[in-house]
């Protein structure tokens, strides 16, 4: 599976209606907004049909209705990170950094009640 638009609009189609799940986690905006459009092709509703949750936070989750909700990633510090690593010869495969998260509440996202 690749980060694109149709691979979101495709899990939609595949699974049909009634979803056998609740919410979808992508991993990336451009699959959420593809999943959001998805949806509503399907006369489906956001978020009662389908919670959407983005693993990316780009400036794409601001321009779509509803906003998705998103946890979003510091891209910038990555790449600091992976540089000043990669120039002190520290940087493996298997290495780990962690850097700050920020969740974005947008609209996609149902609350339960229990």
């Amino acid at each position: 599976m690749t980060n694109e638009y149709q691979t979101g609009l495709n899990v939609i189609k595949h699974f049909g209606y009634p979803l056998p799940f609740t919410a979808a986690i992508s991993s990336a905006d451009i699959i959420s907004v593809g999943i959001l459009n998805g949806l509503s092709d399907a006369n489906l509703k956001i978020p009662k049909d389908l919670s959407i949750v983005s693993i990316d936070g780009t400036e794409l989750i601001k321009f779509t209705r509803p906003q998705i909700t998103a946890i979003k990633q510091d891209f910038q510090k990555m790449g600091q990170l992976s540089l000043e690593l990669l120039d002190a010869q520290k940087l493996t495969s298997g290495g780990i950094f962690h850097t700050k998260i920020e969740l974005i509440a947008g609209d996609t996202v149902r609350k339960l009640s229990f």
